[in-house]
């Protein structure tokens, strides 16, 4: 509620932070939100992108430079796993597999493994998240996909996930050089339900128990039923 409007109120953010000293509620998230109001807003976003990290490789890290992470195909390509995902192309209209190559050639993305490509241990679990819980890239999109995500992989929920996509594209502070930013894309009542979609889930697209080779070759009907994607 203290984002809501799209702006960095000072006595939003402190009533947030007092209420949290009252219920006695200490987290990461609670702790960003206290440097924000101080003015620390460059010690806030280091932290958040810390912590989107540590969610998504579940280890620590202790810097915030994303980029070598998200984007290790530029020093070191992989044509063997671009081509597999070229192949995908083939697969039966009706797969998820072909759904999500028609889904990468339909935004103009780099397949992982080619050079402009992000990391597959990001693009596979976080494009599979858009494509099957059907939230586009838009802004908007992007809010209520990492919503959705974070209420399915909790690690790191708020600061990993809710607090930066908030700020990139709600508040139009960019967290890094790929993110980019806009403003006012937070749709209060759809974040609530994306949430709700994301707790109800069977089986976390960023866990070790989604195989998303496996799932190319199902129906996308089929695969969203497993995963318990049935809203």
């Amino acid at each position: 509620m203290a984002f809501v409007d799209g702006t960095l109120d000072d006595a939003k953010l402190s009533a947030v932070t007092s209420l949290a000293a009252t219920l006695g509620v200490k987290a990461d998230f609670v702790d960003d939100i206290t440097e924000v109001a101080q003015g620390h807003l460059r010690s806030a976003t280091a932290h958040r992108i810390r912590a989107n990290l540590e969610s998504l490789t579940g280890k620590p890290w202790d810097t915030d430079d994303a980029m070598p992470w998200l984007m290790p195909y530029k020093t070191t390509p992989d044509p063997a796993l671009a081509a597999r995902f070229h192949t995908l192309l083939d697969l039966p209209k009706e797969t998820f597999g072909h759904a999500f190559a028609a889904f990468y050639r339909a935004n103009k993305y780099a397949f992982p493994g080619e050079e402009e490509a992000l990391n597959f241990a990001f693009a596979a679990p976080q494009d599979s998240s858009h494509l099957l819980a059907g939230y586009d890239t838009s802004p908007r999109g992007e809010v209520l996909a990492s919503t959705f995500t974070a209420a399915m992989h909790r690690s790191e929920a708020m600061s990993g996930h809710v607090l930066p996509v908030i700020f990139s594209w709600h508040l139009g502070i960019p967290l890094n050089e790929l993110a980019g930013s806009a403003k006012g894309a937070l749709d209060p009542q759809e974040f609530w339900h994306a949430w709700a979609r994301g707790e109800r889930m069977k089986v976390d697209l960023f866990g070790p128990d989604w195989d998303f080779w496996a799932a190319t070759a199902q129906p996308v009907d089929a695969v969203r039923a497993h995963i318990g994607l049935t809203d």
